[in-house]
């Protein structure tokens, strides 16, 4: 066929009824199903039948990359299958879907597809097809990059002399930081956790909320101070600028507490590592979109540390291993059992599965287990760690004489005490949203702040303001409403106006645009970096009144460091936040709240790992707004992600 002869096939396969058909359907959007059919029309020799195939299997691996999966499933045997992805086009049309999955079996039987479709491990194709799944070639090629580094830096050993990095923990035991409670002392567990990131290329540390991994941090900068490695040859990264903030105020607390300092102390509290994003960290440009480290431009670095890593997709720890030198070493710390990326892959959690299965070669993964924010004999806390515990195993909550929920018949019941679940809650919303807001959004305590006006000169607050703040900051901001998803009648979106709408209600004043209304004591949360400003994606801040001295206006306040704010007008951040009465669960991840209100509506596709991660957000107080069914179903279901990568580094 001439040149001209496939651009008009291809246009009209494009535009197709049947095309038209699924682009109408594709909750992910039309763009997939576009891309999907463009991609089959380029392959060779398929009639309409075998373009129609080669559509629908590239639009569930495409789907399915979005969702998470860097991998689809041919067939269902556990996996997230390419006919699990297509359900939602065929909906009434389940033998059609049928008819096209066997369809789907004798094109692969057959390995039709080139050059788009590839079989086995081929680099010139869109599509591979191996081992039963299908994948985007870019997701394989980096599947195989990462676990071939991975295996080759466990491979090499150790990087130190065991005697060294002994000594200098021990020097670090006796010499502890000092928290406003007392000596910051390690645990024998947080000391292997140490020891295991001094002599390794590759370590792995994986631990719940308050195990202590920000103190491991500090620990391992010390070591290696004591080492002989320069505070400028070490990295601290982490995937929001929230994170890499709390890292960094953290740090520069601790070194300036330490009991009895050696010069090494010294040098590195004079010195202290930039905690960063791994886009700065990597030197990314947004004008250029490009990074400046790559495996042709090594970090200057002898150690890279990321937190919060299970929030790292695959391709973004790739983009980090390629650009580490041989001979530097990867700290990993996070929690496994959390919500993975939003964006493909799990690979913090494929490495814990790497290093749980103990075979040789394998990388040593330190799981920690012992808590210091919630402790078993607490009510509140103590209670959300033991349903903690057993969601992430997988255990019932409700077992007869020893539930670990407490049901409530109705809103007024609640305790906020622990672990509580009310049911019905479509029928009960308004009442819990408006004792939510009475008690947790707007207690009495705070009351008067909403409406105070705070004074600054220039860009510093007066003595009583910052005060003042402190005290909103920790007691008005202190809950939070989280939901599996921002849309929807429960999704944060609708109960952030919600409890909006009470809150102007009661305001002396409101900022009004296009885009919505704000007015004082509105929690507000940043959605895209601001370099200019110094705020990035996930800082949390609040509305409120500020006289600079001319006049007072509503500005945007945030918390930079203890007990210290800086504020902005509104009109220049409005394209930058919103609302965060409520939030989504994965938008929670790394934040800590007194009290959480979790929606899990009936027919919530919520995970276990979703329900941990809202539980784990808490210190006292976890209520679920949900059906005791659907609180189980969650607790059974696995996120599951599809990788590649797990079973390329258990082969």
């Amino acid at each position: 066929m001439s040149a001209e002869g496939r651009a008009a096939n291809r246009c009209a396969f494009v535009g197709g009824a049947w095309v038209s058909t699924l682009k109408s359907k594709a909750d992910e959007g039309p763009e997939t199903i576009h891309l999907a059919a463009e991609l089959a029309s380029l392959a060779v020799d398929l009639d309409d039948v075998q373009r129609q195939t080669l559509t629908l299997l590239g639009a569930a691996t495409l789907i399915a990359l979005r969702s998470g999966d860097t991998r689809v499933a041919l067939t269902s045997d556990g996996e997230a299958s390419v006919a699990s992805y297509l359900a939602p086009l065929f909906v009434g049309r389940e033998s059609e879907l049928a008819m096209h999955m066997r369809a789907v079996g004798e094109f692969i039987e057959a390995k039709r597809g080139a050059p788009i479709v590839g079989y086995g491990r081929v680099s010139d194709a869109a599509l591979i097809v191996e081992n039963g799944a299908v994948s985007i070639e870019r997701a394989q090629r980096c599947e195989l990059r990462l676990a071939d580094a991975f295996r080759t830096r466990v491979a090499r050993g150790e990087i130190r002399e065991v005697a060294a990095v002994e000594r200098a923990l021990g020097d670090i035991v006796a010499r502890p930081t000092v928290a406003p409670w007392g000596p910051v002392t390690l645990s024998l567990e947080q000391q292997h956790a140490v020891r295991s990131a001094a002599l390794s290329r590759l370590c792995v540390i994986s631990g719940g909320p308050g195990t202590g991994k920000t103190s491991i941090i500090i620990a391992i900068l010390r070591t290696f101070a004591r080492l002989g490695i320069s505070p400028s040859e070490i990295a601290i990264a982490a995937p929001t600028g929230k994170a890499a903030n709390r890292i960094e105020r953290s740090v520069a607390a601790a070194l300036n507490a330490i009991v009895a300092p050696t010069d090494a102390d010294r040098s590195l509290r004079d010195a202290a590592p930039t905690a960063q994003t791994v886009h700065r960290l990597l030197g990314y440009s947004p004008a250029r979109e490009r990074y400046r480290y790559t495996a042709d431009n090594r970090l200057p670095a002898r150690v890279v540390i990321i937190d919060e890593a299970s929030m790292v997709d695959t391709f973004m720890i790739d983009r980090v291993v390629q650009a580490l030198p041989e001979d530097a070493a990867l700290v990993l710390l996070g929690d496994a059992d959390q919500l993975p990326s939003v964006d493909p892959g799990a690979v913090l959690s494929d490495l814990v599965a790497w290093g749980d299965a103990k075979r040789p070669g394998s990388v040593q993964v330190v799981r920690l287990t012992e808590s210091y924010r919630m402790r078993a004999e607490e009510i509140g806390g103590g209670g959300i760690l033991k349903a903690a515990y057993a969601v992430a195993n997988g255990r019932a909550l409700f077992e007869e004489g020893g539930a670990l929920v407490s049901e409530r018949v109705s809103v007024q019941e609640l305790r906020f005490e622990g672990v509580e679940l009310i049911e019905n809650i479509n029928d009960r919303a308004v009442e819990f949203v408006a004792r939510w807001f009475a008690e947790k959004v707007r207690p009495d305590d705070v009351a008067s702040l909403y409406e105070h006006t705070y004074r600054r000169n220039g860009a510093q607050f007066d003595e009583e303001s910052e005060r003042l703040l402190k005290h909103f900051f920790r007691k008005g901001m202190s809950a939070r409403l989280l939901c599996p998803t921002w849309g929807g009648r429960t999704g944060a979106a609708a109960f952030n106006d919600r409890l909006h709408r009470l809150s102007s209600a009661r305001a002396p004043r409101v900022w009004q645009s296009g885009g919505g209304t704000l007015c004082p004591g509105d929690p507000i949360v940043v959605v895209r970096n601001d370099y200019e400003r110094g705020l990035f994606n996930g800082d949390q801040g609040v509305v409120a009144i500020v006289d600079a001295g001319d006049s007072a206006e509503l500005e945007c306040i945030f918390e930079v460091g203890e007990g210290k704010f800086v504020s902005f007008s509104i009109r220049g951040l409005a394209s930058h936040i919103e609302l965060a009465y409520a939030t989504t669960i994965h938008k929670a991840q790394g934040s800590e709240f007194d009290c959480v209100a979790i929606v899990l509506p009936s027919g919530t596709s919520a995970s276990r790992e979703a329900v941990y991660t809202a539980m784990t957000r808490s210190r006292n107080s976890a209520v679920f707004l949900a059906s005791r069914t659907s609180l189980e179903l969650a607790v059974r279901q696995r996120s599951g992600r599809s990788t590649s990568l797990r079973d390329l580094l258990l082969e």
